[in-house]
């Protein structure tokens, strides 16, 4: 549509297949309609929108349950394990719904790289049925914008887009976005796209996307764009509601603690330090009362022992402030006007050129400390040499997300470890009466994946010492030896992967080690996984729970051959957990509370590690839960039916019976 070179807008030449720039004569060529065979459709009566020939085991069921859910208004909790297709599934079931009633699709995600696989699948749609989909997929706006500088801050990002709006020096902000639908849904395209498109315009994508999205059918967009209310206004400026909006949000198990980080906020000892700086010289009374604060939270934290945490009462904070108030030049001010005063001059610093402002901080967090009076924890913890942390831990998600599962036309919330399906309801607050519960079998054949478990060895914290992290380094060198392939071993933490793997080296045959560590990036574990693809040499891989080698990467074409869940990554029982470990059980009842805030996150990395094994119905391997707690029933009984383990005792049957499944 537009020039790569120089962003003019094509022509399209007399010769079918051929567009040029009058401008720098650049030419591309383009397929034309009819040009080639049209797409084969297949023949799926009940889901006509569904693009591919066969609809898998458990698809069928599942997209069943979707339509039941967009025609009766409810809420769809699903338990859907890898290879069920939920992508596609969801999509042409929805779609078929949508464009009948019109109504807008909100595809959630909480990664900006699982937009790809979700926009692909949109096009093979459109293709096999020949239907015109209007697909918007929009990110941030930072994100967005071809000169947002890289590092900067939210909100500094945000001053820095309003002045050059206003003194009108944005490029990409020359012109009106009317009409903007025209090019944005003129064809399906992946968010990169959108903005080149925009570009090309001479408007600002972000700007352009947000303005079309109530009129299109389907807006692929992270969790925030609902939970944080920002889709909201965009919806009510063409007439429509939440109640027009069939919701999906993907990878679900991770809304509940989104939505609680994005609502927490903290405070530290650097950024008093650089609030004191920044408001030096600005104003007498205001610098007078950020430095009686900094004052009294340094010397809090000397009466606190390296590494402790206390639960902080909200009046002492505003007490101290109260005195500040009333002590600093003999006048009298008011919260409200200091943080007033603080935002003021944070924003002023931002329209000055600054990248970030510790003043507009200090005022944000004072904001949400006097603001909210229940529902949070405020902690003050010490660190090395004197720092400190207060923050303000939100607990109290279901009241947050209640009322949009109240006022959605539907909605499916999916992942593969969304189990117990009941405990997600709650934690979302999705009304009871919209409820609709259901856990789906793995479509791949259950003969190609076993799964086993090691007793008479555990993580548990009392039990660690030398001889038990010997055990787990004897075992998983015998396990890399009796497997052709790689192993991989998920540890709960850093620290227990270190005291085991430190064992390891010497006792391996013909395999390579591979550690994780803290300081790696996101280019060093794509390194391991083209590491263990390449199959030169066998591997193992050592990797903790939770982390970036144990979710969110597809270890495709069976690269894995056994998968090994070191322990049960238990959270240490620390003021925050114990929160909301209280919270649950006054909102949940007593035996509840404990397992939704303590047992369930830690069962769900378990998952989610074994998770990474069988990707296709071709792969074949074994799970290995190595922790004697696997076969105790307040664990095992939370685990997905598939993932129940046979039980040995001894290390040696258990490599005998992993031998025998390759054999």
């Amino acid at each position: 549509m537009f020039c790569p070179n120089c962003k003019s807008l094509l022509t399209l030449s007399k010769n079918k297949g051929v567009a040029f720039c009058r401008k720098c004569n650049y030419k591309s060529s383009y397929e034309v309609q009819g040009k080639h065979p049209a797409p084969r459709m297949f023949d799926h009566p009940d889901f006509p929108l569904f693009p591919y020939e066969k609809i898998r085991g458990g698809q069928r069921e599942f997209m069943a349950d979707i339509k039941t859910a967009a025609t009766d208004g409810k809420v769809l909790l699903a338990q859907a394990p890898t290879g069920i297709g939920k992508t596609a599934a969801t999509l042409s079931t929805l779609l078929e719904a949508a464009l009948a009633t019109d109504k807008v699709i909100f595809f959630l995600t909480s990664k900006h790289s699982q937009h790809t696989i979700v926009v692909d699948t949109l096009k093979k749609i459109s293709e096999m049925s020949r239907r015109h989909i209007k697909v918007e997929d929009i990110i941030a706006k930072q994100s967005m914008c071809p000169d947002a500088p890289p590092g900067m801050p939210g909100y500094a990002f945000m001053e820095f887009c309003k002045t050059r709006t206003r003194s009108r020096t944005c490029p990409h902000n020359e012109n009106s976005v009317d009409g903007a639908g025209n090019w944005i849904f003129s064809k399906i395209m992946h968010v990169h796209e959108l903005q080149r498109a925009c570009m090309g315009a001479k408007v600002c994508p972000h700007k352009a996307a947000q303005e079309v999205m109530a009129t299109a059918n389907i807006v692929v967009c992270d969790y925030n764009y609902i939970f944080d209310g920002i889709a909201q206004p965009l919806l009510e400026r063409k007439g429509k509601t939440l109640k027009d909006v069939l919701l999906v949000v993907d990878e679900a198990h991770n809304l509940p603690d989104r939505i609680r980080a994005n609502m927490s906020m903290e405070l530290t000892a650097y950024d008093m330090a650089g609030a004191i700086s920044e408001t030096a010289g600005k104003g007498l009374r205001g610098h007078g009362y950020t430095k009686a604060l900094a004052k009294a939270l340094n010397g809090w934290v000397e009466k606190l022992p390296e590494s402790e945490e206390v639960y902080f009462d909200k009046k002492k904070l505003e007490d101290e402030l109260e005195k500040a108030f009333s002590e600093t030049l003999g006048e009298k001010d008011t919260f409200a006007a200091y943080i007033k005063w603080l935002r003021e001059l944070g924003e002023s610093a931002l329209k000055g050129g600054a990248e970030r402002s510790y003043a507009l901080e200090l005022g944000d967090f004072l904001d949400k400390w006097v603001s909210i009076e229940q529902g949070v924890a405020r902690i003050f913890s010490r660190g090395a040499g004197g720092s400190w942390t207060l923050r303000i831990a939100f607990l109290e998600v279901e009241t947050a997300a209640g009322p949009i599962f109240s006022d959605v036309g539907a909605a499916v919330l999916m992942s593969g470890t969304l189990c117990p399906p009941g405990m997600y309801a709650d934690l979302l607050g999705v009304p009871k009466q919209k409820r609709m519960e259901r856990i789906y079998e793995s479509p791949f054949p259950k003969e190609n994946r076993k799964v086993l478990g090691l007793g008479g060895i555990t993580t548990q914290f009392n039990k660690r010492d030398e001889g038990m992290y010997e055990n787990y380094a004897t075992t998983l060198a015998a396990l890399a030896g009796a497997v052709t392939g790689n192993v991989a071993a998920f540890f709960p933490s850093y620290k227990f992967l270190g005291d085991v793997g430190s064992r390891i080296n010497s006792k391996l045959s013909g395999s390579e080690l591979i550690v994780e560590s803290k300081s790696m990036t996101k280019r060093d574990r794509e390194n391991i996984v083209d590491r263990l693809r390449d199959r030169s040499q066998s591997c193992l891989m050592l990797a903790v729970q939770g982390g970036g080698l144990s979710e969110g990467i597809d270890y495709e074409g069976n690269i894995l051959s056994a998968i090994a869940v070191v322990g049960l990554p238990l959270a240490p029982p620390n003021l925050e957990v114990n929160a909301l470990i209280r919270h649950f059980k006054s909102e949940f009842g007593e035996e509840n509370g404990y397992f939704y805030g303590y047992i369930a996150p830690a069962i769900n990395k378990v998952v989610q590690s074994a998770g990474r094994l069988i990707r296709s119905e071709k792969d074949r391997g074994v799970v290995i839960l190595m922790d004697e707690r696997f076969s105790q029933a307040r664990y095992a009984t939370v685990l997905p039916p598939e993932m129940q383990p046979k039980i040995f005792e001894s290390p040696d049957e258990l490599i005998a019976e992993v031998k025998l499944f390759f054999e």
